[in-house]
């Protein structure tokens, strides 16, 4: 998963809020690039993969996402174990995959309700902190080269 995509999926998971699993209140969430299953959540918790994929039915209706808007909808087969080389990851097969489709969602709310806006992350809050973080990692001097990042506003 490379960090664009990791953004996406911390920018969904943080603000989800939907103790037993039933299908009606479960949320999964997918990767739309290679269809991985991360889990879904329920009641404001999350539930991990493998027992998220129990309550998903096959041809779950997922709302895709990219980095700034809804881009489309699909239908998604069940989450099924990848095999080897690692049997514990789940994957869906995806019907198809929209144009700049990033993460599928089952749910009925807007789950970009701020829009996300690219950082110029060479700014010295961002730099600094950076930098102090790693220095707490025993990195002396840390060189830091910087590339876009996300921010929501």
């Amino acid at each position: 998963m490379n960090l664009k995509t990791a953004a996406v999926v911390f920018g969904f998971i943080a603000p989800l809020s939907a103790g037993t699993i039933s299908a009606a209140d479960l949320h999964p969430i997918i990767e739309i690039e290679t269809g991985y299953f991360f889990g879904a959540s329920e009641n404001g918790k999350w539930i991990k993969p493998d027992e998220a994929a129990k309550s998903v039915r096959n041809k779950t209706t997922y709302q895709v996402y990219s980095l700034t808007k809804q881009v489309g909808q699909i239908t998604a087969g069940k989450p099924k174990s990848v095999e080897e080389p690692c049997p514990d990851r789940l994957m869906v097969s995806l019907a198809s995959k929209p144009k700049d489709g990033v993460i599928g969602l089952a749910a009925p709310w807007n789950a970009l309700p701020r829009k996300l806006v690219i950082a110029d992350t060479t700014q010295s809050v961002y730099v600094d902190a950076v930098r102090d973080f790693l220095k707490t990692k025993g990195i002396e001097q840390p060189k830091l080269k910087s590339t876009a990042s996300c921010a929501s506003i």
